[in-house]
């Protein structure tokens, strides 16, 4: 029995696994030991704490400090007076000197979360085994080491904590986390462990409740986001409601949190992709350079995916559908590099199909609109699903066509004639004039060039496209002036052939017969007519011994036109793949419809004006102040697939 659909009663289902969240805390742990280790002491020696520090070789080659000082106040290390009351016996006051500095190292060493059913932690008998149902558990171990004011070394204590908490505790807020137990083991007697317990979670309990109201206020928020193009949508989420469900759910080892889409407007923020931005945030910046190269990437890992995005068919077809109403298809023939400043693309050279001596040169350019999608689940041939899309409406902004015809050069000889004339009461009349014509060389090997513009038509063609989702690996250039990484890149692939309705046959028809008559009359109307039929006949014998059936051009116009017209609509393999080309090119030749850097870094490692830990002053290391919080997270593998009633996109966070 196969599983119901993620999105059944939601439009967005996002699920993260219990195990991908403690890689991604190891992982902190080692790029950031600044924001997991703490001491007093500016001139620590991080090789006597407590537990070893074990960074990532790119802190200690950048010089980061691998704790964090903390400035105690200082009252703290001020002597402090003990008078005693007067005696027959006077006594002198006392005044105590507290250690300065203290030489303390605090550190948290390890951290795990587990969600229902659990088993990734191993709770202690004081909290409630098994897990009970939609309810997760923290593991934390820390260190904390103390130098005596007599003895030049720390004397360390290990501390385990561990706690279990809910999620959902009330239908309303979307979040109201609680801490339900704690413990900490290591810490003795029992009545002093139970009391400091007792008041973390009231204390706890008390910021958890404070988070959760914050989180319900995001979600009034839209959230901004990139699509293909560097477009930026607003998306406006609102928590869905589950039937029989909690939301969010924590099941099957996993964290799940089901969205409905309020809304999804254009923003204003038009031409822009997410990219560091110059403070060193990943706010949008600047689109992302076309990837050098892309591949797709098969899954080296096993087990469970770490995440899992699904979006609904009616979401899915909406963002799709905002994206083909947007967009502009590229022209063919596009330009090998950009037009120069001011050049507009119709001075670029034309496409060509054909070879001399006869041939059709084309500019085409259209843009889309419209058009009805659905889902289609996995088959035999496409085992990740199909998207399809119907009626979707090509609009013809540039439909301009060249017939060229290659000819030698045509040699009429001199015309001489006396002029007719007849007698008349009033004198002798001419009927035909005389003719001095001295003969001339026409073409002189050059071309007879037909243009044909439907541009002005605006023409409209209707479309059937089946699409492929595909996810390629696009590799960039880090070494780029601009934000260049590798990244995971989403696209939606058309299957070659597109079907395309060529419903502009009969204005083809009519443009051509138009504009062979009027080459023909620019040429012969300065001529009289005995040159002019000097001119056909010399012109027939050059067609007839090249062409053929083209020698008809003058008494059989029709059939003439039908066989440019077949040329164009059937007979004109590279015309046809132009137009294939040009829906090919708009959702797979610029931008992808969604991309994730891999690494995911936040924020770039050049960043300057990234501010200082939030819990402490920084100090320490071979430079003085914060850290450069550079933090990339490996995204091994990145997959999606399709089915009727939603898009699934699944994907793997490295250690």
């Amino acid at each position: 029995m196969s599983s119901p659909p993620y999105t059944s009663n939601c439009d967005l289902y996002f699920a993260i696994y219990d195990g991908a969240i403690d890689g991604m805390m190891a992982r902190l742990m080692r790029f950031l030991p600044s924001f997991f280790n703490y001491t007093d002491a500016g001139s620590f020696n991080p090789a006597i704490a407590c537990t070893e520090i074990t960074p990532d070789p790119s802190v200690t080659a950048r010089g980061d400090p691998l704790l964090s000082q903390i400035s105690l106040p200082a009252a703290v290390y001020q002597p402090f007076t003990v008078y005693f009351p007067q005696t027959s016996i006077p006594l002198t006051p006392l005044t105590i000197q507290p250690p300065r500095p203290l030489n303390f190292v605090l550190q948290l060493t390890n951290f795990k979360v587990d969600f229902y059913p659990g088993g990734n932690v191993s709770l202690p008998a004081t909290l409630p085994r098994p897990l009970p149902s939609q309810n997760m558990a923290f593991e934390a171990d820390a260190s904390l080491g103390l130098s005596c004011p007599s003895q030049d070394k720390l004397e360390c204590v290990s501390l385990d904590f561990f706690t279990e908490m809910t999620l959902k505790t009330t239908p309303s807020p979307f979040l109201s986390v609680k801490m339900n137990a704690m413990d900490l083991v290591g810490l003795e007697p029992d009545g002093l462990r139970e009391l400091i317990d007792c008041y973390t979670m009231y204390f706890v309990n008390q910021l958890l409740a404070w988070a959760s109201l914050q989180v319900d206020n995001l979600l009034a928020n839209p959230l901004p986001i990139s699509l293909l193009g560097g477009v930026i949508k607003e998306l406006q989420v609102s928590p869905a409601i589950i039937p029989n469900q909690s939301n969010p759910a924590v099941q099957n080892d996993q964290l799940a949190i089901f969205m409905d889409v309020v809304d999804f407007e254009l923003n204003s923020l038009i031409g822009v992709t997410s990219g560091p931005s110059q403070a060193g945030s990943n706010q949008p910046s600047t689109p992302l350079p076309v990837a050098s190269s892309r591949s797709i990437r098969t899954r080296t890992g096993t087990g469970p995916y770490g995440v899992t995005l699904a979006i609904s068919s009616k979401t899915f077809g909406k963002i799709l559908g905002d994206v083909i109403a947007s967009g502009t298809i590229l022209e063919v023939p596009g330009p090998s590099s950009p037009p120069p400043p001011g050049q507009p693309f119709s001075t670029q050279p034309w496409a060509q199909y054909g070879s001399s001596p006869i041939y059709l040169q084309y500019k085409i350019g259209a843009s889309v609109a419209g058009g009805s999608i659905s889902l289609q689940n996995p088959s035999g041939g496409q085992p990740n699903g199909t998207i399809q899309v119907n009626n979707l409406q090509i609009l013809w902004n540039e439909l301009k066509f060249q017939i060229v015809i290659d000819l030698p050069q045509i040699t009429v000889g001199a015309i001489h004639t006396s002029a007719v004339t007849i007698p008349t009461p009033w004198g002798p009349v001419t009927i035909i004039p005389a003719i001095d014509f001295p003969g001339i060389t026409l073409f002189g090997g050059g071309d007879i060039q037909i243009p044909i513009d439907l541009s002005p038509l605006n023409l409209v063609s209707e479309a059937t496209m089946t699409a492929e989702p595909v996810v390629y690996y696009g590799i960039g250039n880090p070494g780029s002036q601009q934000y260049d990484p590798n990244r995971w890149e989403f696209y939606v692939v058309p299957q070659l052939p597109i079907f395309v309705w060529p419903v502009f046959s009969f204005n083809l028809t009519s443009a051509i017969t138009s504009g062979i008559n009027q080459f023909f009359n620019n040429l012969f109307g300065q001529y009289p007519g005995p040159v002019v039929d000097a001119i056909k006949d010399a012109l027939e014998a050059a067609l007839t011994g090249i062409f053929g059936v083209l020698s008809s051009i003058f008494s059989d116009l029709a059939t003439v036109v039908q066989t440019i017209v077949d040329m164009i609509l059937n007979d004109a393999p590279g015309i046809k793949a132009a137009l294939d080309q040009l829906l090919l090119d708009f959702f797979t030749g610029q931008a992808p419809l969604f991309q994730l850097p891999d690494p995911l870094i936040g924020p770039s490692p050049t960043a300057q004006n990234w501010g200082p830990n939030p819990v402490a002053n920084l100090t320490g290391g071979s430079r003085i102040g914060p850290p450069v919080v550079y933090l990339p997270i490996p995204l091994p593998y990145i997959g999606v697939t399709v089915n009727s009633n939603e898009v699934v996109v699944e994907g793997d966070i490295g250690p």
